[in-house]
């Protein structure tokens, strides 16, 4: 009996004594939550989390985080397109919580995104050193032009939804350079759920070098087959220049797209033809008018400049199909003519309106039963 309670006492001894000899291969994790801020208190939603060095997480929707961390001395640091906060050291030996307010200029570009009245909003950010003279995203999800508003409001920006994708198009060549600060504000959309952008494809152009990323493919509309009135090779005297396929040879395709900014940009502030961009010239560019189309009046002074670009920009995403939308008629009047049993249809076209013609569609038997003749007149 008492060498079974000797062994027995030896057995916990040696339990005991191993387990403290282990103990510092499993050093203890603690949980450390935190918040980033701006330096107006609020919380920056989706921003990398740096610890020791390293991109470990980013913060949730509301800007908070949490992550277990072994014992010992750690580094924090919060950033964001164009901003981040000092590095912070903590010596871990307890839960704590840790607040990183971002007070520091970093250069960095990218999406930024913060909490507003009703939902979210993701503003797209460019370092001023490396601007794009254009640039185009195709972007997953559906996103209407009332949800996209431009930094400036001399910057274009065009926005097309096609089967749950999004194309914007953004460029500040209407801005004066000097107005430029570090970061500029391309455009932001805002959307009620919490989400981050994902980019599908970008194409760019700056300096003349255009780079493309993903799988860019055009969100134009197709051509209607058999139903031009007014030609789509129009189109080539307010914009339409090249392909998408070849978009460095002057082959017009019957649409004004992104590749015909470029190249108008690449040109732009050089003697100049219509195959590179001249339109029109400060006296003659406000002729052009996109509904109903027509380009009576535009006449090129062999310099590409600010007045050709308002000219592809009023023309911008025109193709067969745009030019080739009916236009309502004006003034449309229904006249009875009691005597005679019938009725006077008139209406005016509006002005230079040439291509559209109308379907009148009557009855010979009013509601009470009885016949009575219609009459139309036309007035164009």
């Amino acid at each position: 009996m008492k060498k079974v309670l000797f062994f027995g006492f030896l057995t916990v001894a040696l339990l005991l004594l191993f387990s403290g000899c282990f103990q510092p291969l499993s050093p203890r994790e603690y949980s450390v939550t935190g918040e980033v801020l701006t330096t107006s208190g609020e919380r920056v939603p989706f921003a990398t989390i740096e610890i020791d060095g390293k991109t470990i997480l980013e913060t949730d929707e509301t800007g908070r985080f949490q992550v277990s961390l072994k014992r010992g001395d750690h580094s924090f640091l919060a950033k964001e397109p164009g901003a981040k906060s000092i590095t912070k050291r903590l010596d871990l030996s307890k839960e704590e919580n840790l607040s990183l307010v971002m007070d520091q200029f970093d250069a960095t570009e990218g999406w930024k995104y913060r909490q507003v009245s009703g939902g979210f909003r993701a503003t797209l950010l460019f370092l001023a050193a490396s601007l794009p003279d254009v640039v185009s995203l195709q972007l997953s999800g559906d996103f209407s032009r009332d949800d996209v508003s431009a930094g400036n409001a001399r910057d274009f920006v065009f926005v097309m939804e096609s089967s749950g994708k999004t194309q914007i198009d953004w460029t500040p060549i209407l801005r004066q350079e000097s107005t430029f600060s570090f970061l500029v504000e391309a455009f932001s959309i805002t959307f009620p759920l919490p989400q981050k952008i994902t980019e599908l494809a970008r194409i760019s152009s700056s300096d003349g070098e255009t780079a493309r990323l993903g799988d860019y493919r055009s969100f134009s509309t197709p051509p209607s087959a058999g139903r031009s009135v007014v030609d789509p090779s129009e189109l080539r005297y307010v914009g339409d220049m090249v392909t998408d396929a070849a978009p460095d040879v002057y082959a017009p395709d019957g649409k004004i797209n992104v590749y015909d900014l470029i190249r108008l940009l690449d040109h732009y502030g050089t003697a100049g033809t219509m195959q590179n961009g001249d339109f029109a010239g400060s006296g003659n560019y406000h002729n052009f008018q996109r509904t109903p189309f027509s380009r009576v009046g535009l006449v090129g002074d062999g310099q590409v400049d600010i007045w050709d670009l308002v000219v592809l920009l009023d023309a911008y995403n025109l193709d067969e199909t745009e030019i080739n939308t009916p236009v309502s008629p004006e003034n449309l009047q229904v006249v009875l003519n009691p005597a005679e049993h019938t009725h006077t249809l008139s209406w005016e076209s509006p002005a230079d309106d040439i291509n559209d013609g109308y379907k009148v569609y009557g009855s010979n038997v009013n509601t009470s039963g009885q016949e009575h003749l219609t009459r139309f007149f036309w007035r164009r």
